[in-house]
């Protein structure tokens, strides 16, 4: 009799949600997003979103997910009422084997949602349940891939992550400020300090670039590409291909080490170094964080002069195995299957398995033996400091795709990597002066000017500006607003101005770069020199006609970056003012990717 009234129970508390309550406009899609990640640390605050947590069961809805089975949803539902899975006072790890299998299993729930109410409630039902990386983490990736037939979120704007996460960002003294603001109800503006602003004595070289290393939408801005990207994915279960991953997977590696090493130029400092090749070496660059997770342990700092050894579990003499098969492919020019079978990796789609195998997200090509030396990288350097955990079990700073780039150790593994992909592309045969030629087509000038009518041509300037964000999500009170302001870089916008001669009507594809001319010590570069370190600032088609054509394109047009987004308070008014005013705005795509604007120099 027990077992029945219970059972009762959960049918009236599921009945009492209608499938008509659920509005499935985009600015009512939005706007659930935007509460499911508020205060995620915490019990949900809107109470629609909590009772209907605590009242969904995935069980009873299995058919409601193509891809599963009721036995595997039963099993699901069943670890997370047990608490077999991460707890809420842990933290995630998008590394860790046990909790990225959490997140897939999340992620494929949503994933495999046939609709949106189907979506929302699981939403709604995991914040509750799961840890809150896990949830983040899972989320956020399903709103990109989610395949619009079956869920539509095109249009969907994701808050920015420091904001949803901001204590992997801010030091630990703005978490106190937070909290000081909810006792006191104030509204205060908590200034994140950065070295490049305070003029004293600089100890540590690399505060000198703190300004790139730290920015957060530089970091989120990673962690985004790893989500539309996941190490993870298998385009055979997902029913999707990520097309040429590994290609870009390298691209954008070596784009961001490009731009760090320009940096590093600037401020006077030598390039910097790949990883040493053996244990026994030191690791000369220490890095403390000073950021504090929401339980209170602070982010492990590594001191300067770490010995690299070999530690239980960290698999040091595979992965040195596993590089050594990857240059071998490399200097070979194939990989070999588990058939035997010789995969040519200088062909069309050569670059993308290399990038595949480095990234681990081959899954196609004897993964076991290829590895994912990328991945190692990160856990093996993230734990060098403390190899055993002796005095903490939480992530570094390398073990969070959000994170990873503030600590100059990361530039190093991305050096790294890139000198595989250096090896692979040096390997390859010259492109023809036919390949590469426009027949008609002349590029008769380039001129870029800045936008302020005192700009001198040809003159790129760069200044400070203080940036404001919201930091309302350090602390819990769902009422208190806490602002960040940070110093960041900022360019003057400026336009370019490319004149073309063709004698034929045809479109064209643009692409620009900008290239170093002289290394940090002032000495001129080589062409081929400059050819590697080029960073890209746009690219686009245009249409060319008959005659001299003049290319206008501003530098905020640039394909290639992703602008400034609203605060998480100034996006939810927008969709609260669409939602009154009846606006209804279907299929605009969102680009969740992006280089930011302001850092575009």
């Amino acid at each position: 009799m027990k077992f029945l009234v219970l059972a009762l129970f959960a049918v009236a508390a599921v009945s009492a949600f209608r499938s008509d309550d659920i509005k499935e406009d985009l600015p009512h899609k939005q706007q659930a997003i935007l509460k499911l990640l508020w205060k995620v640390h915490i019990p949900n605050p809107d109470q629609e979103q909590y009772q209907r947590a605590m009242s969904y069961n995935p069980v009873q809805h299995v058919r409601q997910y193509s891809e599963w089975t009721q036995e595997q949803i039963q099993e699901v539902v069943e670890s997370v009422r047990s608490h077999k899975y991460l707890s809420k006072q842990a933290v995630f790890n998008v590394f860790n084997k046990k909790h990225i299998q959490e997140a897939q299993e999340l992620f494929e729930l949503l994933y495999f949602s046939k609709n949106w109410e189907t979506f929302y409630n699981t939403a709604v039902w995991a914040r509750e349940h799961y840890n809150a990386g896990v949830f983040v983490y899972a989320l956020t990736t399903a709103v990109i891939h989610t395949p619009k037939e079956q869920v539509d979120l095109r249009g969907i704007q994701l808050p920015k992550l420091y904001e949803i996460l901001p204590n992997l960002y801010v030091p630990g003294k703005a978490v106190r400020k937070g909290y000081e603001a909810m006792m006191t109800k104030t509204t205060p503006v908590v200034t994140i300090p950065r070295q490049h602003t305070r003029h004293v004595k600089v100890e540590n070289p690399e505060d000198l670039i703190d300004y790139f290393t730290e920015d957060m939408s530089l970091n989120a801005q990673q962690s985004m590409w790893h989500k539309s990207f996941p190490y993870w994915w298998n385009r055979d279960y997902y029913h999707h291909e990520n097309d040429r991953q590994g290609e870009l997977f390298l691209y954008v590696q070596h784009q961001l080490l490009n731009r760090y090493q320009m940096e590093r130029s600037a401020n006077y400092l030598r390039p910097v170094q790949a990883l040493p090749s053996t244990v026994g070496q030191y690791i000369r660059q220490g890095y403390a964080p000073q950021s504090v997770y929401t339980n209170g342990v602070y982010m492990p700092s590594r001191p300067d002069n770490v010995k690299q050894v070999a530690f239980e579990g960290s698999n040091v003499d595979e992965a040195m195995d596993v590089m050594y098969r990857i240059r071998s492919a490399i200097d070979a020019g194939y990989i070999v299957t588990d058939m035997g079978e010789q995969i040519q990796l200088n062909t069309t789609h050569g670059l993308d398995i290399l990038g595949r195998i480095i990234q681990g997200s081959n899954y196609k090509y004897r993964p076991e033996y290829y590895g994912q030396i990328y991945n190692w990288a990160h856990k093996y350097y993230g734990r060098i400091a403390d190899p055993q955990q002796k005095y903490s079990k939480v992530p570094s700073v390398l073990e969070h795709f959000a994170t990873a780039a503030r600590d100059p150790l990361f530039y190093r593994i991305q050096k790294s990597v890139n000198n595989v992909y250096r090896r692979y592309k040096d390997l390859l045969q010259p492109y023809t002066q036919e390949q590469l030629s426009f027949p008609g087509v002349q590029i008769q000038g380039v001129k870029v000017v800045g936008q302020a009518r005192s700009s001198t041509p040809n003159t790129l300037t760069t200044h400070f500006e203080e940036h404001e964000f919201d930091l309302s999500n350090v602390q819990t009170d769902d009422e208190t607003e806490v602002k960040g302001r940070v110093s960041r870089l900022r360019h003057e916008p400026f336009q370019y101005t490319i004149t073309v001669q063709s004698k034929v009507n045809k479109p064209a594809f643009v692409r620009i770069f900008l290239a170093p001319k002289y290394d940090y010590l002032g000495n001129k570069l080589t062409l081929n020199e400059k050819r590697w370190y080029a960073i890209e600032m746009d690219k686009f088609i245009t249409d060319l006609r008959v005659g001299q054509n003049m290319i206008r394109r501003s530098s905020d047009e640039s394909s290639l970056v992703k602008k400034d987004e609203q605060t998480y308070r100034e996006l939810f008014k927008k969709v609260e003012m669409e939602i009154q005013n009846g606006q209804q705005v279907y299929g605009q795509s969102q680009s969740h990717c992006g280089w930011p604007l302001h850092l575009l120099l």
